[in-house]
């Protein structure tokens, strides 16, 4: 799993998209004030400045995230909208992602739908993936993909997934501090296989209501550990970047963040995410 990357870092390739106005929740957004004990987010807008590793195009990317749950506040989808200044090409990128849950609020299945349109929407490709995860005694035990095949098996310890044994030369360790990841690394140490490693504040997580019960990896729309994490992140160094990143978290009263700029101290390079909240009573 040599691309578990974070935002800052994700995998995107693509040539150009118009501007799209981001899909409208089912849910009465809260405002920035909230006061609710309890917040679930609703919308997340990420910008990625041109030519870093986020966003290689020459021009800034912006990603827009909005999320669905049941009525257990389970995180039941999430639509990922790509998009360039107005203007600059007529491409389109819509990401879809559904999740399943058993009784046990374990998640079984991962379906995800891409749709790129280069010239409009009657232009449109379309492709989908599947993921179906098992589980023996309550534990995740294995992954396969929309054939069926074996993707990945899974080591559990303490209550947590501490290996994950993919389709590649050395497997991924986990540790953790508390209910957020730790560490990410590919033994044997040293580059490019340098521990991916977590800072947290004490403060809320966006995802603390809705996280999810086990870390089974990454899908391929959007490389983000904050949907496991309990606490707010406020740094993390490892992987492609040479020197710690440091976040400058905004807040809501309630101890969510409703902003974070992230820099590159060895780049200077800033992106930023802004969030908005729904109740989650």
């Amino acid at each position: 799993m040599k691309n578990l990357l974070f935002p800052i870092a994700l995998l995107i390739i693509i040539s150009g998209c118009k501007r799209v106005e981001p899909l409208p929740a089912k849910n009465k957004d809260t405002t920035s004030t909230d006061t609710s004990s309890k917040l679930l987010v609703s919308k997340v807008i990420m910008y990625y400045p041109p030519n870093t590793p986020a966003n290689k195009n020459t021009i800034p990317l912006t990603l827009t995230v909005a999320y669905q749950y049941d009525v257990l506040k389970r995180m039941t989808q999430r639509i990922v909208i790509t998009s360039f200044p107005e203007g600059v090409s007529q491409f389109i990128s819509i990401d879809t992602v559904n999740y399943v849950y058993d009784g046990q609020n374990n998640m079984t299945k991962l379906t995800t739908k891409h749709r790129h349109a280069l010239y409009g929407p009657d232009t449109a490709i379309i492709d989908s993936d599947v993921t179906k995860y098992t589980y023996v005694n309550g534990q995740p035990s294995y992954a396969t993909d929309i054939y069926g095949n074996q993707i990945c098996t899974y080591i559990v310890q303490n209550g947590k997934v501490a290996t994950i044994n993919g389709l590649v030369a050395y497997p991924d360790q986990i540790t953790y501090i508390n209910n957020n990841i730790l560490t990410i690394s590919e033994p044997p140490a040293g580059p490019p296989n340098l521990p991916f490693s977590c800072i947290y504040g004490n403060k809320n997580s966006p995802y603390k209501n809705s996280r999810f019960k086990w870390f089974l990896g990454v899908d391929d729309v959007l490389n983000y550990y904050m949907e496991f994490d309990e606490n707010d992140l406020i740094g993390y160094s490892g992987y492609d970047v040479n020197a710690s990143v440091v976040f400058k978290n905004t807040y809501n009263d309630a101890g969510y963040p409703t902003s974070i700029i992230m820099t590159d101290p060895s780049s200077n390079i800033t992106t930023s995410e802004t969030f908005t909240y729904i109740k989650a009573e």
